[in-house]
């Protein structure tokens, strides 16, 4: 079979376990390694076939190879041994997340189909005990296998066989693993019920104990990169990509994990953990983890809720305002992954109820709450209810009036701008929307940072479409093609697909 061709494995595991008191290669990576000429696929490591000679790149590049090839790989194989891993060395002193379980995290991320390997007998250390506790209903489908190391041997080759074969190892693959599945499982009652009484929380409300004190100094350094937006280069600084962020930001959220159960509500931490939870529902957003996704947006933002109500009986200053305008934003785009014309009107209600709570909250700074209005009531009327479209109109041309008048930033009117546009032209306005999309993007243009980008790509998404139903397909396809480049220079998955 043609290399180019066959399906591709991403093998994980450490190189090295301790057997006998002596460091020795992984006995099952080595025997895997040992049969790869013979398999039917193409196994990946680190970005790079397993068992070549590794140099010494950076923590940031480790990490960058890891994600890439998970993110191209078909299929995620765990060798779930004893060892953690070593841990990741954004600083000089090396985070509690080993390169192993960002690996792991990684896969969960991205949603791969896995298997895991657990050979009998070989328990695992307690921080990686606590990952696979943490990340166990986060994984994709995922099979599960405890066996001696033949019989995990065979069952890999047969597994590569079956992937070679266009068929995936059995999982529990069910209503619950699609959109509207999760979207049943995880909300309660009517729509403003679920919003009173949410049922979604961050890794299902595990953000407790686990076996280690924590690290809050650590933590608070990295997420404050993560809020610079930048990260350290070969070349000097650069900005920091949506994966790149959320990979930092889950190591920070290790570091604040606890024995404690109490821990998250203290005040020392619990700022730490608000400002964790809130960046994690901004990159995580622009990454694509949307759905009732115990990673997602959602989940955050609500853990985030829960975390100030409980704090605020121990920090009389603490913020217990609930996010209106992110949660909103969170609902929007769950509500566009619906199949069912029921459940996506569910979530847009959901949305027009916390963005109507807002505006009427301040108004005078809710030109970005009238851009999500806007855009579920445009979402409405492709569902149904075509009078929305012109409710839409007004919202739009209300928040690009405030944006102007408030002298925010040209790329924020850009924003503006692009979304009229777009509204415009499914009014029937084909050349007055066409022209405010073209301004936009081009005002959109002037902000180099990675949620700047964002907003980018999410324009040339809208000016894309714009010009297939205007049949410009030349325009069309340049629009494309820069999308693509900048979606994925910034790692914004969402705006890729």
């Amino acid at each position: 079979m043609d290399p180019s061709t066959r399906p591709t494995v991403f093998l994980s595991s450490v190189f090295h376990e301790v057997i006998g008191g002596t460091s020795q290669p992984t006995p099952l990576r080595k025997q895997i390694l040992g049969i790869a000429d013979a398999l039917p696929v193409e196994l990946v490591a680190y970005g790079m076939p397993p068992g070549a000679e590794l140099e010494s790149p950076g923590a940031d590049e480790i990490v960058d190879r890891c994600f890439a090839a998970i993110r191209s790989c078909d299929f995620f194989v765990f060798l779930r041994g004893h060892r953690h891993g070593t841990g990741v060395p954004y600083f000089d002193d090396p985070t509690v997340s080993s390169y192993l379980e960002m690996e792991l995290f990684a896969a969960a991320l991205l949603q791969k189909p896995i298997l895991i390997l657990h050979e009998r007998g070989v328990e695992p250390e307690p921080h990686l005990r606590d990952l696979l506790l943490l990340l166990k209903d986060s994984l994709g489908p995922a099979g599960y296998v405890i066996d001696d190391q033949a019989g995990l041997v065979r069952e890999f080759k047969k597994a590569c066989i079956g992937l070679a074969s266009g068929l995936l190892p059995d999982g529990p693959q069910s209503l619950s693993m699609v959109p509207d599945g999760l979207s049943h499982l995880r909300t309660c009652g009517s729509f403003r019920q679920d919003l009173r009484e949410p049922a979604l929380t961050f890794l299902g409300g595990a953000i407790g104990q686990v076996a280690k004190r924590p690290n809050l100094d650590r933590a608070s350094r990295l997420l404050d990169t993560v809020a610079s937006g930048q990260r350290q280069h070969t070349l000097g600084l650069a900005p920091m990509g949506h994966g790149a962020a959320l990979f930092r930001l889950w190591a920070a959220i290790r570091e604040l994990m606890s024995e404690d159960a109490d821990g998250p509500y203290q005040p020392e931490a619990a700022p730490l953990w608000d400002k964790a939870l809130g960046l994690w529902a901004s990159r995580a957003s622009w990454f694509g983890v949307h759905g009732h996704n115990f990673l997602g947006p959602l989940a955050a933002i609500n853990q985030q809720m829960e975390l100030r109500r409980r704090a605020s009986s121990i920090i009389a200053d603490i913020d217990v305002r609930e996010p209106l305008g992110a949660k909103a934003s969170a609902l929007y785009s769950i509500a566009g992954r619906m199949g069912d014309r029921h459940t996506a009107l569910y979530h847009y209600n959901q949305t027009l109820v916390l963005a109507n709570q807002a505006i009427a909250a301040n108004p005078q700074s809710s030109q970005g709450l009238l851009s999500i209005r806007g855009q579920t009531s445009m979402q409405m009327a492709r569902l149904g209810r075509p009078w929305r479209i012109w409710d839409a109109y007004c919202d739009h041309q209300a928040s690009l009036n405030l944006r102007t008048k408030l002298s925010a930033s040209p790329a924020s009117i850009g924003e503006a701008k692009t979304d009229l546009g777009f509204c415009m032209l499914l009014m029937g306005n084909t050349f007055g929307g066409m022209a405010q999309m073209k301004e936009g993007i081009a005002l959109l243009r002037s902000d180099p940072s990675p949620v700047g980008q964002a907003f980018l790509a999410r324009g040339l998404r809208k000016l894309e479409l714009g010009a297939k139903l205007t049949l410009n397909r030349s325009l069309a396809r340049a629009v494309h093609e820069e999308r693509m480049l900048v979606a994925n220079s910034i790692e914004a998955i969402d705006q890729t697909r």
